[in-house]
This record gives C-alpha cells, structure tokens and sequence, in this order.
C-alpha cells in the first residue's frame, strides 16, 4: 500500500470477542483490545513476523518480559521485539 491508511472514530472491523481490527496490512496490524477483570492472559508466545506492541488507555494490566511481572497503567506503552516471549494478563 502507497497512500496513507485511515480508520476513522467507530470504523474497523469487528471481531467476534468484541475486538476491533483498525489496520492489517504486510507490515503492520493495529487492533483495539479490551478486556475484564476475569481475563485470564494468554500463554507465553513469540512473534516472528512482527514487533508485539502495546498502548494501556486505562485500568491496568501485567506484562511478563525479561523473567519478571511488570504492572502497567494508563499513558504506558510497552514493546516487545520479535522472537521475545511475552505473556500477558489483565
């Protein structure tokens, strides 16, 4: 894709767990995410493929990354590079 990429306020796709899917191009997938108090996380995984980033609106939640939990609020961004395990959980 050549030209600059728009999703505007209530746009994107949704997906069947409520999600939202506001970008998804070769290089590139931006997703809005929400999730509960009774989230469990996900397991340990790896991306080959892409840079696993993550931008916290508001609550909090727990990343594990470099063999610790580290909680994170609201205005925090956090990355994570290919081929790093992450694990996180609400």
């Amino acid at each position: 894709m050549d030209e600059p990429y728009f999703t505007r306020p209530g746009e994107g796709e949704r997906t069947p767990n409520g999600h939202r899917v506001l970008a998804e191009l070769p290089h590139l997938e931006v997703l809005e995410l929400s999730f509960g108090p009774d989230f469990e996380g996900v397991d340990p995984h790896t991306h080959s493929d892409h840079t696993d980033s993550f931008y916290v609106l508001e609550g909090e939640v727990e990343f594990f990354q470099d063999g610790e939990w580290h909680r994170a609020g609201p205005g925090t961004f956090l990355s994570v590079l290919p081929d790093v395990v992450n694990k996180k959980h609400g």
